[in-house]
């Protein structure tokens, strides 16, 4: 079989929104809501030859999208596709969902379409750009007398949007996703895999025109997005890829491409709470792009600070269905819909109640069972003895920890059979060409060795020497793959909820009234090497909690900030219901700072109801077990023992463990003296 790489090879520049697929949890006791929640999928995945586009995945975004707008309660969806979606047929549909609007509606509009920058005839354009939707008779290339009617441009669709929230009025909510790249040129291709990205600006004159990296992102040019404006529904979108970044399509591990945010997207709905923001749900999205797709910067704009769905958020329980019984199974087989994308894996514990019936203390399991097989969405369940199906569904009680390593590609090269030898020694390392491939190591023409990431085809980190031996180069293994946990483990207790912000600060006093309005750049905090700034942790929940901050750079390398390095007794670090703390350095008033590289930083909360001790993350000596036994949760963050058995034995932990988490991005520029 060829080589795989999680990554594609075609463009879709701009703005293609994909909103996953919920199918995380079987949801129950759906509240109803006065919102009606309507939804347009506009999705082009074959043009029209003579456009020149190329094709694209959006045929398989389309079923993902639906089933989670569905799960979220959206009983009006329209999708418009392929050749019905030319710039008059998407137009007839913006008039047809205008038309359905009533006050307080939910409106949700999806693009999954190639887009482009244009040339700005309108002079409203800073850059002298427009950003524009690729319709199915959009053409891509500069044709005499063309004057950009057939593509759908920012200040149309901002049009069209206003109108929409005008009838939505201040109570109903609009929300467009938009998973695509804004410009760029095509990247090394991989395999048979796609880049959504790469079309030249559009020149409508004949005259030579270049894409330039704007301050703003689509849509966010005038005082259209101002939430308080003559009783106006919010509005927000996320897109996939700043101004100068391609998009990049993601390949699971049936071999199935998506849009990286749509993916993104579907992994962190799965887990949205009622409480929920459009920007706490923008980090979580961040925080999994950084795996997917690690040198792409999904942007936000609009009111952040609200609720999503104004709010309408149908909470899940961890509860999936039974499929039908598929005919290749055993007698006491099923298939239950939840899979990898919901972090049910091979080994974990499979609980069946009466429907209705939810697992607790004193209720007992009717059947039980541990999961055999597992794709993006299903799963393989061997249960223990036969039941008539129908009357139940199913719980996961315990999941496994989940399986730490990275699959690696190592390109010919003298020495390389050497090094790959050497590396696949350590348990965290694996080479299978029938996998998804998701590092690359390669020879460069200098004679030094690199690691690609397979996705962009960019190095990460620095270059190493022959002579650097196979130690530093698996040491940047491990941290990629402790990193790539760390970012996608979200935990969601209920009840368990907090939040994290950065206060800047210019001097060693604390101040919790700082702006940060000034260090905002589409909804990412950016601050320059030497910046100063505190932490803050915001307790929302009705209990006490402990709580854990770790810090991922660009280059994985990860800190704790909190415990810090100290003899540990946790006292600390618990904070009441209701409350906030201020966190600085050493637990004295000192000012934490930003070092380079420059690049996207995550820190990353962690809460629970018990203390846990996470110093370990960035120690690579084991804690004395003996001594001090490793609680429930701590066996989560165990990358010692984890990578040192690639979980072979399949240990669990209770899917009942109270533990939450809170991600904050920020990026670190260059500052105005170093630019």
């Amino acid at each position: 079989m060829e080589n795989k790489t999680r990554n594609n090879g075609f463009e879709r520049c701009l703005f293609l929104p994909i909103l996953l697929s919920f199918t995380f949890f079987f949801l129950t006791g759906i509240e109803a809501f006065s919102q009606k929640k309507r939804a347009l999928i506009v999705a082009i995945g074959n043009y029209a030859p003579e456009t020149k586009w190329g094709k694209i995945s959006s045929a398989n975004d389309v079923p993902m999208i639906k089933e989670a707008l569905s799960r979220q309660g959206f009983e009006d969806i329209e999708v418009v596709a392929d050749e019905q979606a030319t710039k008059k047929g998407v137009l007839g549909q913006f008039e047809k969902l205008l038309n359905k609007t009533q006050k307080d509606d939910v409106i949700l509009i999806h693009f999954s379409t190639h887009g482009q920058q244009i040339e700005d005839l309108s002079g409203d354009e800073v850059d002298g750009f427009d950003e524009a939707i690729i319709c199915h008779d959009s053409p891509k290339e500069f044709k005499k007398g063309y004057k950009g009617n057939r593509h759908l441009n920012d200040d149309e669709l901002a049009d069209w949007i206003l109108k929409i929230r005008t009838k939505a009025g201040s109570k109903g909510d609009v929300f467009l996703l938009a998973d695509a790249c804004h410009s760029g040129s095509l990247s090394r291709s991989v395999g048979t895999l796609t880049v959504r990205g790469g079309a030249a600006a559009l020149s409508l004159t004949g005259k030579e025109v270049k894409a330039k990296r704007t301050k703003e992102a689509f849509l966010s040019n005038d005082e259209k997005l101002d939430s308080d404006m003559n009783d106006l529904a919010p509005y927000a979108i996320i897109s996939a890829a700043s101004a100068n970044q391609l998009n990049y399509e993601i390949m699971d591990d049936d071999f199935k491409t998506y849009g990286s945010l749509s993916y993104a997207f579907n992994k962190v709905i799965n887990k949205a709470s009622a409480n929920e923001t459009y920007r706490s749900l923008f980090a979580k999205i961040q925080s999994e792009m950084k795996v997917l797709v690690m040198s792409q910067t999904p942007e936000i704009e609009g009111l952040l600070d609200r609720k999503i769905w104004a709010g309408a958020v149908v909470e899940a329980e961890p509860y999936y269905t039974i499929i039908d019984t598929i005919a290749d199974l055993e007698s006491n087989e099923i298939e239950i819909n939840g899979g990898e994308v919901h972090g049910i894996t091979v080994g974990s514990k499979i609980e069946l109640y009466p429907l209705g019936n939810y697992a607790s203390e004193e209720a007992k399991p009717a059947n039980e069972g541990l999961v055999t097989q597992t794709n993006t969405f299903n799963s393989i369940v061997k249960l223990n003895r036969n039941l008539d199906l129908k009357k139940y569904w199913a719980y996961v009680s315990e999941k496994v920890y989940e399986d730490v390593f990275t699959n690696v590609s190592f390109r010919d090269f003298e020495q390389g059979e050497y090094l790959k030898a050497k590396l696949l020694e350590s348990r965290i390392i694996k080479s299978d060409q029938n996998s998804v491939i998701e590092l690359i190591l390669e020879k460069t023409d200098k004679g030094e060795i690199v690691l690609l990431n397979a996705v962009t085809m960019k190095q990460m980190g620095d270059s190493f020497k022959l002579n650097d031996g196979d130690d530093a180069i698996k040491t940047a293994i491990e941290n990629y793959t402790k990193s790539k946990f760390l970012l996608r483990f979200n935990p969601q207790s209920e009840g368990l909820d907090a939040r994290l912000i950065i206060i800047p600060s210019t001097t060693s006093q604390i101040k919790d009234t700082v702006s940060i309005a000034k260090f905002i750049h589409n909804g990412l905090v950016s601050m320059g090497l030497k910046q100063s700034f505190f932490l803050k942790v915001i307790n929302e929940s009705d209990q006490k909690i402990f709580y854990n901050i770790i810090d991922i750079d660009v280059e994985n390398n990860i800190a704790v900030v909190i415990p810090e390095s100290q003899d540990f007794d946790g006292k600390d670090y618990w904070i009441e219901p209701h409350s906030s703390k201020i966190v600085a350095r050493n637990n004295e008033k000192l000012n934490f700072e930003i070092y380079a590289p420059y690049g996207s930083e995550t820190l990353k909360l962690f809460i629970s109801d018990i203390p846990i001790d996470l110093r370990s993350l960035s120690n690579s000596k084991s804690r004395n077990l003996m001594e001090n036994p490793l609680n429930n949760l701590e066996k989560v963050f165990d990358f010692a023992g984890k990578m040192g058995t690639r979980s072979i034995d399949k240990e669990t932990y209770s899917s009942k463990s109270k533990a939450s988490s809170y991600a904050l991005n920020f990026q670190i520029v260059p500052s105005d003296t170093e630019k």
